[in-house]
């Protein structure tokens, strides 16, 4: 067997992580297992959510950093979805439970804090998911408006997103569902949502949305060629590569969040009489366009941005510094040996440091980062 168009590969397991071979490359990168544990499914009753009723919306675990010196699990865990979600009544969450199942949880309407400019998008801070099966899409992850302008986006980039296909989303559990296309637009006119009275700044996707989709996260890459040493990905990725060769490599295209479908731009032809094949006074019909509509990433900066948000996370913060400060004063004082005028000898030695390496029990759980 010959060894033509055959690469270094660097591919993932159904846990999301690494692992190399040799093979051809893929036309597209593969979607880690674990990419899709950050969907959940919206529905606007809990009846609805435990039956897996065909209607309602997705949305995504985003993930924000606490800020500096405060560890990962300090950081922000939210809910992201569209606005019309929420305004429509979409109040029960559906999630995966590890041990199998779903579980439903309602974040009332106040629980929702929606963009302060109107956007079509919806934040709900949420806590742990210790028992669920979940993964965090990462804030670093949004794309900026100078990835477009610089071009290192841009129209014919591959893109897609993940969300609730409700004809095929699964009954006992969350099934999400991959759709695949590509950049078509950047920077046009804002389209006019008419259920909102908005015009909404949006990104068009060349792939179909469908009902049920409102809310999926929109991804989006380009596959760079590589060489040994590139700052591009880690050199454990490439330590066996020649330093003269030139690989591409589909999976280790830098990947961006590009925003959050929220809905299609369709269009309208007019009925046509049979026998004359004249256009029929005030009658028309509405066809999909195959564009997706997507709101900017970095819009969702601003929604972070809601005065509410703002305070929540420095309250947040405030406890994990005091926490911090309280379990560090802690084992300081464990670690000072009592007075005593005995000399030390090595039973007291031994003792004073068994009691200064004494483990002190952890504070309640917080979501990691």
């Amino acid at each position: 067997m010959g060894c033509a168009g055959l690469q270094w590969q660097v591919r993932w397991d159904s846990r999301g992580f690494p692992y190399q071979c040799v093979g051809k490359a893929d036309d597209v990168p593969g979607i880690p297992r674990m990419w899709l544990d950050g969907i959940v499914f919206i529905y606007p009753s809990e009846a609805d959510a435990l039956a897996g009723a065909p209607y309602g919306a997705t949305g995504f675990l985003m993930q924000v950093n606490p800020s500096e010196g405060l560890p990962p699990a300090a950081g922000h865990l939210y809910i992201v979805t569209n606005a019309h979600v929420i305004e429509s009544g979409g109040e029960f969450v559906r999630f995966n439970i590890k041990a199998g199942g779903v579980s439903v949880q309602q974040i009332p309407h106040d629980g929702w804090f929606l963009h302060p400019d109107g956007d079509d998008l919806a934040l709900a801070p949420v806590g742990p998911p210790d028992a669920l099966q979940t993964a965090n899409v990462p804030f670093e992850m949004a794309a900026t408006p100078d990835l477009f302008e610089t071009q290192i986006l841009g129209p014919g980039d591959e893109a897609f997103f993940i969300g609730r296909f409700v004809n095929r989303d699964g009954k006992s559990s969350n099934i999400p569902t991959a759709r695949f296309g590509s950049i078509a637009q950047v920077g046009g006119d804002p389209i006019y949502q008419s259920g909102r009275g908005f015009r909404q700044d949006s990104i068009l996707v060349e792939c179909h949305s469908l009902s049920g989709f409102s809310g999926s996260p929109v991804f989006a890459y380009r596959a760079a060629n590589i060489r040994t040493g590139a700052n591009l990905v880690a050199s454990t990725h490439l330590r066996s590569a020649p330093d003269d060769s030139l690989w591409v490599h589909p999976q280790l295209a830098q990947v961006y969040l590009i925003g959050v479908d929220w809905g299609s731009d369709p269009w309208t032809a007019d009925v046509r009489d049979k026998g004359t094949d004249k256009p029929v006074r005030n009658e028309y019909v509405r066809a999909s366009s195959g564009m997706a509509c997507v709101v900017p990433a970095w819009k969702l900066r601003g929604a972070l941005d809601h005065p509410d948000l703002i305070e929540f996370r420095r309250v947040r913060e405030n406890i994990w510094r005091s926490m911090s400060a309280e379990e560090e004063k802690a084992a300081m004082d464990s670690a000072i040996p009592p007075e005593s005028p005995e000399p030390f000898d090595r039973d007291s030695l031994m003792a004073n440091l068994d009691k200064a390496t004494h483990v002190i029990p952890p504070a309640e759980s917080a979501p990691e980062g």
